[in-house]
Parts: structure tokens; sequence; C-alpha cells
């Protein structure tokens, strides 16, 4: 696949970052998910690339990763980079843990090029935008009628960011035994028995740039991503994880074992307190580091900024908006409460 300008050896050795070339009028270029293809900003023209890779994202040995070993150390500590733009050698900065960005002088999106900063474990899949920036605000004005009651013409967010975030996912394998042991009132000794065992997968976000409760509201598409391609990052801002794999296995494996408790105790049919003894395993324990298309802006209601988020995969919109309460609802609402009070009141008066 053609990869930076001006070559390939500078941007493998940390020199130039990673950007697409129009061969008609040599503009930078962006994936349109609209096409499904990386186009000329300027002229709409294809950028010619070798097919791309549409297997799903690899996976990796987990317990490999989670050893305490300086190659896979627990923490990194991602520094600001700047770089000059291959296209009007402006000076680009690239910012402490964000991976892709756009020259402020020309607007050439670019990809920064490997640092010894950089997260020690690299993207195994992406899942490609197939939302496009028109389907996306067109997106947003509809919750923004049907969430607020308003009237969407004057919905003004803040500027739609193209935003890939980077995602954990987790997949095991669980087994577990359990025994009840139960004694009558004649002190006879009943035990009952049995297993659970399944595939489970568990994910969570790779850094805290936005509301996690947030995010975990909106559908992780992981079905859907594809094996690591930068051609899909081209225009987006990247984001690299600051949420390590360390941390975000024992958030992960928390939500695991409530889900193994709650299988087991309805495996346990009519067990009032679920069974006395359990006896969970985990197995072929596998992960991914996938990043996530969203796009993202922010609005000010009653006087406070808050965030929106639109899945740009599938389109689903989530917010730190409170939904919109009619005046009329408010005015019901007291007028019951209001009644019940006044019943209340008189209740105790006759009594």
């Amino acid at each position: 696949m053609p990869e930076p300008t001006p070559s390939v050896a500078d941007a493998r050795a940390g020199v130039t970052p990673y950007t697409y070339r129009c061969d008609a009028c040599g503009g930078a270029a962006t994936w349109r998910p609209s096409a499904q293809q990386v186009m000329c900003r300027s002229c709409s023209t294809v950028v010619p690339l070798p097919p791309a890779d549409t297997t799903p994202a690899a996976s990796f040995l987990l317990v490999t990763y989670l050893r305490d070993s300086p190659e896979n150390r627990r923490t990194f500590t991602p520094a600001r980079v700047e770089r000059p733009c291959p296209t009007c050698s402006h000076v680009v900065v690239f910012e402490a843990a964000i991976e892709g960005t756009s020259c402020a002088a020309c607007l050439t999106p670019l990809l920064r090029p490997r640092h010894e900063s950089d997260m020690p474990i690299r993207p195994t899949g992406v899942v490609p935008f197939r939302i496009d920036e028109a389907e996306a605000r067109e997106r947003l004005r509809t919750w923004w009628r049907d969430w607020r009651g308003g009237d969407p013409q004057r919905l003004e967010p803040g500027p739609l960011v193209a935003r890939y975030v980077p995602y954990w996912q987790f997949s095991v394998h669980v087994h577990c035994t359990w025994r009840h042991t139960t004694e009558d009132a004649r002190g006879s000794t009943h035990v009952s028995e049995g297993e659970v065992s399944g595939d489970y997968g568990e994910s969570e976000p790779g850094n805290h740039t936005l509301p996690a409760d947030l995010l975990r509201t909106l559908p992780f598409p992981f079905e859907h991503a594809v094996a690591y391609d930068r051609r899909y990052l081209a225009g987006a801002v990247v984001e690299q994880y600051d949420a390590d794999i360390f941390e975000a296995w024992m958030a992960a494996r928390s939500r695991l074992d409530d889900l193994v408790n709650s299988l087991v105790n309805k495996d346990g049919g009519r067990l009032f307190l679920g069974p006395d003894e359990r006896w969970p395993s985990f197995s072929n324990e596998k992960g991914w580091l996938i990043l996530a298309p969203f796009y993202t802006t922010s609005i000010d209601v009653g006087g406070e900024r808050h965030h929106i988020v639109i899945d740009g995969h599938g389109g689903k919109v989530a917010s730190t908006v409170p939904p919109f309460i009619p005046l009329k609802v408010w005015l019901l609402t007291l007028a019951v409460l209001a009644a019940l009070i006044a019943l209340a009141w008189w209740a105790i008066s006759i009594w």
C-alpha cells in the first residue's frame, strides 16, 4: 500500500507524517465513508490503493500482554511530537496521545510517524466510518427534535469532529461448577449441583477523553472490526489509549465475575440466595485493541456545556443533555403532588 510522502523509508524512520496524495492534482486525500474509498478532498479522485484486508481484526493472547515485563509496560507517557507538514512545511503539532490530526495551515490530514513514546500495544483492528458528516448532522437534528422537542433548525452545536477512540475488547471461556447443600427439618442433607459454560466478551473504552458512561450507551460494533489499516484513519482525529490493558482488564473482569454469578444463580433455579459454593475458571483469554469511529461535538444547554457523541458506524446518538420536559407535564406533576399532600393532610386530621 502507498504509505507516506515523500518516502517510505523516511516515514518508517519516524521523520515524516503519513498522508495520502491524489495522483490527479496532488491534493491530500481522506477516507470517504459514503464511497468507502480514500478520495481527494479537492477533486474527489479515488486514490488507487491495494485492496483492503477485510478479514476480522486479529486477537492476541491476553495472558502474554498482562505480564509485567518491560516490553509490555503497564504505563507509558505519550509525548508531544512536532513534524513539518509534507504539503506546506508548516510545523504540525501532534499533541500527546493524538495519532491523527490536520495541518493548521493547509488542513492536510496527517498521521503521526511512529515515536518511542507511543502506546506499546498497537491497534489490531479498526471499525471504518460508514456514516458521513452530512448524515451525522441529519441524525443529530432528528435526535434533537425527539429528545428535546425543539426545532432542529435552531440547533447550534459546535463543529463535528470525526474521531477514532481506542477500545479494549476481551473474550474468555467461562466454566463454573456449583453446589448447594441444604438440610431439612429431619436433618437429612440434600445436595444440588450444576455448571455453566460458554464464551463471553466485554469491552472497555481505552481512554478518558469522553465520559465512559456516555460511550457505554452506544453500541460498540466489534463484529464489524477489520484488520488495522491506516486508510480508514485519513482525515480523522485518532487517539491513543491512556487506560492501559491492566486497568481495562480489571474493569472488564469485574463485570465478567458479576455475569458468572448471575448465570450461576439462574442455573440454580429456585435457590433463594443462589448456590453456596461455586468454582469459576477462565480460559482462552483473548484481547483486541480496536479503533471505534465517532463524531463528537458539544452544545450549551441551560448554561452548561454538554457532550454529544454519534456512532460513526451505525448513527446512534448519545449525549449528556437532559431530556426536555414540557411545561404542561411539570404542571400536571405538581397538581398530582399537591393532591397527594392534601389527601395525606386530610387523613392525618381525621385520624
